[in-house]
């Protein structure tokens, strides 16, 4: 690696420098500029070339670490993880291949038979008698009768579905 200056960053943006670096590698990884394999600097370096606080690269490439886009391989420093892009070529590849169309009846919901009801298939809870009166009665899957006209619509939707 010479002395060149990978990434750029601009002072003026409003934008914090340490989004702007992680931008900048993660838009060079993705581009390939940055292939599998690649040694980056090290944080003091990229801190002195980029005059940035050393605290800033260090953070970049940790959280880099974490999302999988960089590896830390000891003693020797930090490189673009290859597992991530060969996962990321494969994506490609898997977006680009073209799928057939789904037929349109696949799509919708079976509503007949989702809303066929067979009362004696239902499970029925046994409470107390003073489950109302409890200082928080919630009981799941049980609706409120009185929020909601529970019979009249079951009664609807039996004259609907035959």
């Amino acid at each position: 690696m010479g002395n060149e200056v990978l990434f750029h960053l601009d002072r003026n943006k409003q934008e914090s420098l340490q989004s702007q670096l992680r931008k900048a590698i993660l838009n060079a990884i993705l581009n390939g500029s940055l292939p599998a394999g690649f040694k980056l600097p090290s944080s003091r370096r990229l801190a002195d070339d980029l005059q940035i606080s050393r605290n800033t690269a260090l953070i970049v490439y940790q959280h880099l670490i974490e999302d999988g886009y960089l590896e830390a391989r000891e003693r020797s420093g930090l490189y673009v993880n290859g597992d991530f892009i060969e996962e990321l070529e494969h994506s490609r590849l898997k977006k680009a291949q073209p799928r057939p169309p789904v037929p349109r009846e696949e799509l919708l919901p079976d509503w007949h038979t989702r809303l066929q009801s067979e009362p004696s298939g239902l499970t029925f809870l046994n409470l107390p008698r003073n489950w109302r009166q409890m200082p928080y009665p919630f009981v799941y899957g049980q609706p409120d009768r009185t929020l909601f006209p529970l019979t009249s619509y079951l009664q609807l939707q039996a004259v609907v579905l035959d």
